[in-house]
């Protein structure tokens, strides 16, 4: 039985950080884009480094939920990072396919998420075990 109250804390630490996340990338998007109009030159190079920059922050929003999740479950972190990850992501993947087909795509941001999550569980489950050890 998955302990509630860690996904619970999980999920809402993986959403509410993803949500700051989009606002302060659209405050970026909105530099982006007064940028680019001055100097055209840089728009590939931008385009670049913003879906690099917000694929890593996604990732690294996916690990600290998984902490968290982690931290509150106490046992078993690895179903527990998975599982709320796996939440948060099918219900958003849920809600933007409006009738459409799961893509190669989002299957593989789906499941490095849920990865992403385990090695955010597993720092926690290490640093525990070093905090006992002392």
């Amino acid at each position: 039985m998955p302990n509630w109250k860690a996904l619970l804390a999980g999920c809402t630490t993986i959403i509410v950080l993803g949500l700051l996340v989009q606002l302060a990338f659209i405050f970026l998007a909105v530099g982006y884009t007064e940028l680019t109009r001055a100097y055209p030159g840089l728009t590939p190079y931008a385009r670049i480094l913003s879906y690099l920059l917000g694929i890593g922050v996604f990732f690294a929003v996916m690990a600290l939920g998984g902490y968290v999740t982690a931290a509150v479950a106490g046992s078993r972190v690895v179903l527990h990072a998975a599982l709320a990850a796996f939440t948060v992501i099918g219900l958003s993947l849920l809600a933007t396919l409006s009738g459409g087909s799961l893509t190669l795509t989002s299957l593989g941001f789906l499941l490095l998420g849920m990865a992403f999550a385990v090695v955010g569980g597993l720092m926690w489950q290490n640093s525990s075990r070093s905090d006992t050890q002392r």
